[in-house]
């Protein structure tokens, strides 16, 4: 059946095989359903084979480029070179090999979280055992450290999500077949982990500890496991060799590991985190919640949409307790686009703005994109709902409660404002005839409101 469905597929038109593929998802098992969706992926595909450690090398530059979302991936080939970091590697492999060979101290791999964690080898089919029960295991330990220049790096450039933490696995596939379906390696904040002292993954590290991969691969029929990066213009296979170092961000890599076959293919991985710490509680001192504003954005193939979050950031007061849930819809072949999303990548890295990325093909109406936009959000006290092109004045976060709490029942009334039109090439803050409640102002396009951008109370 799944063969037959391949075929069909393959003489489809590709958008209306696309459509398909998402109808029969959720009838179809998930290795179904994925290699169908790669059939029709259109999507160039990379591959990063021989070790190169000029041509990829490790740098605060390059790491700072992650960071911001100009890069999507570092593949580092630099950090081992030296004819003794060979023998440490090797020394780490050696190791891995023995405790794989310890019946019942590895486990079985999983996916999920909590109560919804599941085994099932057509989706993982790994085996794993964390850093905890590798005390013995003194290369391993010693190669862990040798990477830690990594998260003081991120650091370095990700003040507002510091690594303060990290979880460490050694992974293995042992050549019959095993694979690993497409998946990311952290969730987003939403209510569920949004606990003081979470932690969160940010940052994935991975080394290899796979020697001679090119002599695997003379037998017919053996698999390397590459490393698949499926990214928003191309996809990424990454072989997986002695000393490579991968690095991405959890959150927003979506990859997956091929079939393993001929070969144990052993993998190292640090999953840096950051503790979440509470918001502390915002002014005016009347507020009965943790004062946090979810701030609603739908946008459609909008320029403006970055300019309007980092807008909105400069000139609050509290920008820590801003939530931003954007629904944007965009042309991914179209140039104008990616540069706008390249854009909102950067602003959405410092954690404090999710993201639902649809093609403007799928656009409805506005009612879709607002609903859309509620799915993100994530138990704030406060909801903003604007458009995805306007400016705000100076401590325009703390205006707005003003307002609000200035009513005789808070908690059911609505603030309403008629924004006035700017020029987003010249825009500042008009000094005349702008009221200094005027907490909200200047929306793209002419000013019809006899308001003026005053505030409404409903």
């Amino acid at each position: 059946m799944n063969q037959l469905l391949f075929i069909l597929f393959n003489l489809m038109d590709k958008d209306i095989a696309s459509k398909l593929a998402l109808v029969l998802g959720a009838k179809l098992d998930a290795k179904t359903k994925f290699h169908l969706l790669d059939l029709i992926d259109e999507r160039p595909v990379e591959t990063i084979n021989e070790l190169d450690p000029v041509a990829r090398p490790f740098s605060e530059e390059l790491t700072s480029d992650m960071i911001s979302g100009k890069v999507d991936y570092l593949v580092c080939d630099s950090f081992f070179t030296a004819q003794e970091d060979r023998e440490l590697l090797l020394n780490c492999r050696r190791e891995g090999e023995f405790i794989s060979s310890q019946e019942g101290l590895m486990r079985e791999g999983g996916y999920g979280r909590g109560a919804e964690y599941v085994k099932d080898k057509k989706v993982r089919g790994d085996k794993f055992i964390w850093l905890s029960q590798l005390q013995e295991a003194t290369h391993i330990l010693k190669l862990i450290e040798r990477l830690t220049p990594i998260s003081e790096v991120v650091n370095k450039f990700s003040p507002d999500q510091q690594l303060d933490d990290r979880e460490i696995q050694l992974a293995v596939y042992e050549g019959k077949g095993e694979y690993y379906l497409r998946h990311k390696d952290a969730f987003k904040l939403d209510s569920n982990n949004i606990k003081d002292g979470q932690k969160l993954r940010k940052v994935t590290v991975i080394a290899y500890l796979n020697p001679d991969i090119d002599t695997v691969l003379q037998t017919k029929g053996n698999k390397a496991g590459d490393l698949r990066l499926y990214l928003a213009d191309k996809i990424v296979d990454v072989s997986p060799r002695l000393g490579r170092v991968i690095i991405f961000m959890s959150e927003k890599v979506e990859h997956e590991v091929k079939p393993t076959v001929g070969y144990q293919r052993f993998a190292l991985t640090t999953w840096y985190r950051h503790i979440h710490k509470a918001l502390p509680d915002s002014e005016p001192s009347t507020e009965s919640g943790d004062g946090r504003i979810f701030i609603g954005i739908p946008a459609y193939r909008d320029p403006e949409l970055p300019s309007t979050i980092k807008n909105m950031l400069e000139t609050a007061e509290h920008p820590e307790l801003l939530h931003f849930g954007v629904c944007f819809q965009y042309d991914q072949e179209c140039d104008e686009d990616r540069k706008i999303d390249e854009e909102l990548r950067e602003v959405e890295h410092v954690g404090r703005v999710s993201v639902d990325r649809i093609s403007y093909k799928d656009a409805r109406n506005a009612y879709y994109a607002r609903t859309r936009v509620q799915r993100l959000y994530q138990g704030e006290e406060f909801a903003l709902q604007i458009d995805s092109h306007m400016r705000m004045v100076k401590n325009w976060d703390t205006l707005l409660k003003t307002y609000l709490f200035q009513c005789k029942d808070p908690k059911k009334s609505i603030i309403s404002v008629y924004p006035r039109a700017y020029n987003p090439d010249t825009f500042t803050i008009p000094e005349k005839g702008l009221r200094e409640e005027n907490a909200v102002i200047d929306m793209f396009g002419e000013d019809k409101g006899a308001n003026n951008g005053g505030p409404r109370v409903r």
